[in-house]
Order: structure tokens, then C-alpha cells, then sequence
């Protein structure tokens, strides 16, 4: 009796688990953030010295909740609710872990890298053809003994198959029929079947990848060191024999991952063909925000360098040898597999978007901006971190997904489509990168223009421009949109490029025809010197403001034809000049202000009187030039009201007098 009460209490012993994440950063902004993985580590609470077969491996359901929403991929291998995170046990590795209890394997079996024994770490990354033994799940002694002890459903307590979650809700991962090992059994007195294979693990070790949060929902508010964090409350049930001593933990702390630079705006002139360009630069705001896509691995120092996470869906190819021969494993290219195999569909991504572009005005960027200080591809380096490299991606909708790289190379040029409202923006994605610094990168924005005064382009105002994460999304719940995701939120556009008028305006303040008095005025245009100075052709707005006669109406605004630069416009009041398409103005007497679209006119006006022929009395001055706004529309009113062109929303001269 005494052993037989030995005997019970070993039935009953207990295990202790504490949970531990490396709680990194993760991006602000982001709608499905790959956290990093939870794991907890269980060891008997007290020790014992026997324990029955069917104490060795405990079933139990696992659940972790978040605080925020969950961003996983869902309905994986088409089963509803099925997602991508991954439950490990003992760092027992599988492609294709099960979909739900780990019983059920006949159908998922999947190649693991990995042994029987303690599993190799670091355990090498598909798809590099790097050398490791293959395990089956469940058992590696299974495939090289098809006779028991090793048959085929051999299941080794010891290291059980990889598991995917079922959707709880919208916030909840749930791991169902978990086989959990219990630490520290003596197999060897266990009894059949378990005394065919060595003792089981001190520590017994849980471990949950790929999972992904809703960042964003914390709100994105600069840098959160110190304060909000996407937390896990971690349940078993039962608890009889496992039990959590930190059921709640830290698992990510939200950063803001990009922070923009946008240079001062170009002042471009509208007379002037010209071309200049902008500098975006595109800082992170931790090491490791901008990230490649990478290849689906278990390595989780590699994971947080990589979109990819833990390998998933099927797709991959491999050879099996006999004993202990080597495997060759090969991923799909993402667009045969959607992208996935470790949840990711797309590398890091930057959407810069342009706001009221001029019409005339055309946007360059370079195909591929490299840090390594030369014009080469993104040419990513399967071992070893590299300079921060970026390519433009062309075929995306409106929000930045889909899509692929251009093709076009380094030392290439992607013009940007701008649509009738003046918007378009740039998709790039990141090639390369060093998780391991904090990087940035400058491109430039051209902006380049032609003169064209029949159209009035360029036109006159200034173009916005704002920088995101891409994709944009609003969807902040498990789905299967593009991960990662990220909010539209940052700063305001600002102002990359002012077209301004070339103008001049002068004011004659006294001119007349009357009392047997003329007045000659001249425009010089003086943007031709020897100094190289660009000449700006242009024509000169004529505008009367006075009476004529004893109507006392005022003459009709007169629109000069080009005045090149260098040349002169040169009429009298009674006559015009007809060679300058300018119109007289007899009996007129008050001022003139002539608006000119050219920089650097000059006036001079002279009044005399003519009554008998010879000048008895005449008065020569300046012209004063006017400070107004060059590009506050006003030269375009008054021309297209001459020419009949004038929106019904815009008020003419000669309507405004009638009032």
C-alpha cells in the first residue's frame, strides 16, 4: 500500500511554465505586425520518481488573446478559420505543421528539419541548399524502420508536430489537443511504447511564431518606448498539469518605422523650360523597420530581419535520401503561392504620393536607389546583411499592393502618371537592407517643364507631396489582404515645386490725350543681358483706368502681342502700335498699369503737347514697378476675359465696371 500511494502522488505532478518574448519593435503604423514569438518554458513544479504512460504527454488547449486585434492570414490550406501562427514544441520544425490536433498528421505530413535528438540551431534556412537530417513528423526512427517498435505511427512524445491555430476571435488564437510532453520523464520506466526512446527534456518548451497584431490600434503617436505594448494573456486548460506563473506578457512595443524628410520646394518660373529635383528621404525609425521579404524560415533571429515568418503553406519540393542524406528544399516564387509560405506578401513598402502637379509639368525617379554607393540592382545577400536598396514597383492599385518590380535596372528612370487632377504617386519596395542599422535612404523627385504660353503651362500653383508605409489599408483584423498592411497616417503634404508667374507689373501714374497733349509709353523687356540670363518672351496686359472723353468710359483692357526679350513695346495713346497689336486710346486721360508675363520690365512714359505742330511743353518719367503676387491668377483672368475664354465663375473688367 505504501508504494501504491507513492504511485498516485507521482500521477499528480504538477509543471510550471513562465512565458518569455523578446518584446521587439514593431511598426506604428502597421495593421498586421509580426510580433515576436511567445514562448513559455515548463519544468516540474516538484520532482518525481515515476510516472504512468498516460501522464507522459498531457492534452491540453492553448490560448493566446491580445490586446489589440489579430492581423494573422486566415483559412489556410482552405479551412475556415485556420491561420498561420504556428505552435512548436521542443523546437520540433515542420513546413507544414498540422491544422489542428496533433494526432491528426496523417494527412499533413511535412519534411522537418531537425533530428531526433536535440534539433541543430541555427537550423538552416530554405531555400539555401544548406545540409541538415531529416526528420518525419511524427517520427524520424518511423521512416528508416517501417517494423515496429518504429512503424509508421510511431508518435514520439518527445518533440510533437508543429500546429496551426484555429480563430477564436478576432483578438484570440486557440490551439486545440495540444500533445504536451511533460519535462523530465524517465522514459526508460515509463513503460511501452515510451521506453524505446531516451528521457524526455528537462524543460519541456512552448513556442508560438507568426503571430501578427494590429499595431496601429495603440495609435500612432511618434516613438512609444515606455508606453503602450501589444500584450498575450497565455491560458491552458485544464490546468492540472501545466499551469502559467506569467499568464500576461509584452510581446511587441509599437514604433513609428518611417520618418520622412522632404526638402525646401523648388521655385520654378513658368517662361522658363526648366528642370529641378527634390530629395525625399526615407529614415527608420528602428533598426530593422525596413525589411526584406525574405524566405519562410524557423530562425527567429532571421524572422525579425524578414517579412517572411515561419513557413507554412505548401509548395516546396524536397529529396529524401536513405539514413541520414541531406534534403534540397525549394520554395514557389511568391506569385505561384500568393505570396505566402511565411505570411508575407510583399517586402517593405513606400508609397510617395503627389498632390495638384501642374499640368506640363513632368515627375521622374530613378528605378533603383542603392546605398552601396554604386548604380547596381537590389541584389540581396542570402548570408550576410547589405546597403539599404530600393526598386520602384509598378502595377499596384491605388493603395500600393499588387504589383511587381519594373525590371528597368539602375541608372533608369520611372515616370510617374500623373492623372487629370494633378495626383499620382510611386510605389518603391526594399530590396536589400542591414536589420542590424539604422538606415536611411534619399531619393530624388525631378520635376521638369516646358514653356508653352498658347496653353499657359506649366501651370501656375504648387504641388504636395506626402509619404507612407504601403500598402494602405483599413482592414485591421485577420483577413487575407496583403501583409504587411499599414494605416494612412503621418504627416500633411508639404510643398515639393512653386510654378511661378514671370511677371512684371508697371504703373504709369499719369498719361493723356487730351488738351492737344499724347503720351508715348515704353515696355523694355531687359531679361536678354551678357550675363547669360535666360530671355523670357512674353506679352503685356494693357489696363486703362480713367475716362475717355466726356463718356467717361474707360477703353477696353488691350493684350500686346510677344515681346522678346531685348525688344521694346512702344506706343502712343492716340495711335497704339499695330505692329505690337496694341490698340490707341484716344481722349483717354488717367493711369495704366501694364501686367507683363516676363520678369524685368522696364518703363519709361513721355507727355508732350502737339497743338501746333511743335512741342511746347513735354515731361518724360519711370515707370514705378509694382510688388504684386506673381502667381495670384490675376494675368490669366484678364487675358482669357479678352480673349472670350473667362469660366462663368469669373468676374471680367468690363462686368465689374457695370457694377
Amino acid at each position: 500500500m505504501v508504494l501504491s500511494t507513492g504511485v498516485a502522488k507521482a500521477q499528480f505532478s504538477h509543471a510550471t511554465c513562465r512565458a518569455e518574448s523578446p518584446n521587439s519593435p514593431v511598426r506604428a503604423e502597421g495593421l498586421a505586425e509580426r510580433t515576436g514569438n511567445l514562448s513559455f518554458a515548463c519544468q516540474p513544479t516538484v520532482g518525481f520518481f515515476f510516472i504512468l504512460p498516460q501522464q507522459v504527454v498531457t492534452e491540453m488547449n492553448i490560448t493566446v488573446e491580445l490586446n489589440v486585434p489579430l492581423g494573422n492570414r486566415v483559412d489556410i490550406h482552405g479551412i475556415s478559420g485556420l491561420t498561420d501562427a504556428v505552435l512548436t514544441v521542443n523546437q520540433q520544425n515542420s513546413w507544414n505543421p498540422l491544422p489542428n490536433s496533433q494526432s491528426d498528421y496523417s494527412v499533413w505530413l511535412g519534411p522537418i528539419v531537425g533530428t531526433n535528438e536535440p534539433p541543430i540551431d541555427p537550423i538552416p534556412n530554405p531555400p539555401f541548399s544548406a545540409p541538415a537530417l531529416l526528420s518525419e513528423c511524427p517520427s524520424f526512427l518511423s521512416l528508416l524502420t517501417p517494423t515496429p517498435p518504429f512503424g509508421p505511427d510511431f508518435f514520439d512524445p518527445r518533440w510533437p508536430c508543429p500546429q496551426l491555430a484555429t480563430l477564436g476571435a478576432s483578438n484570440r488564437l486557440v490551439f486545440n489537443g495540444v500533445k504536451a510532453p511533460f519535462p523530465g520523464v524517465d522514459a526508460e520506466n515509463a513503460g511501452a511504447p515510451y521506453n524505446v526512446v531516451p528521457s524526455f527534456p528537462e524543460v519541456s518548451v512552448f513556442e508560438i511564431h507568426n503571430i501578427r497584431a494590429n499595431a496601429a490600434a495603440l495609435g500612432v503617436t511618434g516613438a512609444t518606448v515606455g508606453g503602450a505594448f501589444v500584450t498575450a494573456r497565455i491560458s491552458i486548460d485544464p490546468g492540472t498539469s501545466f499551469s502559467m506563473v506569467n499568464s500576461v506578457i509584452n510581446i511587441a512595443t509599437p514604433v513609428v518605422g518611417l520618418i520622412p524628410e522632404i526638402d525646401d520646394p523648388v521655385i520654378g518660373l513658368q517662361c522658363t523650360s526648366d528642370s529641378a529635383h527634390v530629395t525625399v528621404t526615407l529614415n527608420e525609425g528602428f533598426a530593422s523597420a525596413f525589411k526584406t521579404l525574405g524566405a519562410p524560415t524557423f530562425d527567429q533571429a532571421v524572422e525579425g530581419a524578414w517579412e517572411n515568418g515561419y513557413p507554412v503553406l505548401e509548395g516546396q519540393a524536397f529529396s529524401v535520401g536513405g539514413g541520414t542524406a541531406p534534403i534540397a528544399v525549394s520554395f514557389s516564387p511568391p506569385a505561384e503561392n500568393a505570396g505566402t509560405g511565411g505570411g508575407a506578401t510583399q517586402a517593405t513598402r513606400f508609397m510617395i504620393r503627389l498632390f495638384n502637379v501642374q499640368p506640363g509639368v513632368t515627375v521622374e525617379v530613378p528605378e533603383v536607389v542603392n546605398n552601396d554607393g554604386g548604380e547596381s540592382d537590389c541584389e540581396p545577400d542570402a548570408l550576410f546583411a547589405g546597403e539599404l536598396c530600393i526598386q520602384v514597383v509598378t502595377g499596384t492599385d491605388s493603395d500600393g499592393a499588387g504589383g511587381s518590380s519594373s525590371g528597368a535596372g539602375a541608372g533608369s528612370y520611372h515616370t510617374v502618371p500623373i492623372d487629370s487632377d494633378g495626383n499620382g504617386f510611386v510605389v518603391y519596395e526594399v530590396g536589400d537592407a542591414d536589420p542590424f542599422d539604422l538606415e536611411d535612404i534619399d531619393v530624388e523627385f525631378w520635376f521638369s517643364w516646358e514653356f508653352d504660353p498658347e496653353n499657359d503651362e506649366p501651370g501656375i500653383g504648387t504641388a504636395l507631396m506626402d509619404v507612407r508605409f504601403a500598402p494602405l489599408s483599413d482592414v485591421g483584423e485577420p483577413s487575407n489582404e496583403p501583409v504587411p498592411r499599414f494605416v494612412d497616417i503621418g504627416d500633411d503634404p508639404v510643398a515639393v515645386l512653386t510654378i511661378q508667374r514671370c511677371s512684371t507689373t508697371l504703373l504709369f501714374p499719369f498719361v493723356s490725350n487730351r488738351a492737344g497733349f499724347d503720351t508715348g509709353l515704353v515696355i523694355a523687356n531687359t531679361s536678354l543681358d551678357w550675363k547669360g540670363t535666360v530671355p523670357q518672351d512674353g506679352r503685356c496686359m494693357i489696363h486703362y483706368i480713367g475716362s475717355t472723353g466726356e463718356s467717361g468710359v474707360m477703353p477696353d483692357d488691350d493684350l500686346s502681342g510677344v515681346i522678346p526679350g531685348g525688344e521694346q513695346l512702344v506706343f502712343t495713346l492716340s495711335q497704339g502700335n499695330a505692329a505690337r497689336e496694341v490698340n490707341g486710346a484716344p481722349n483717354f486721360q488717367g493711369f495704366v498699369i501694364a501686367m507683363c508675363e516676363f520678369q524685368y520690365a522696364h518703363g519709361f512714359a513721355f507727355m508732350s503737347d502737339s497743338t501746333a505742330g511743335v512741342p511746347t511743353w513735354s515731361q518724360g518719367y519711370l515707370a514705378l514697378v509694382l510688388q504684386f503676387g506673381s502667381d495670384d491668377g490675376e494675368f490669366v483672368r484678364l487675358i482669357n476675359c479678352d480673349q472670350g475664354n473667362a469660366k462663368e465663375s469669373v468676374t471680367c473688367p468690363s462686368e465689374e465696371r457695370a457694377h
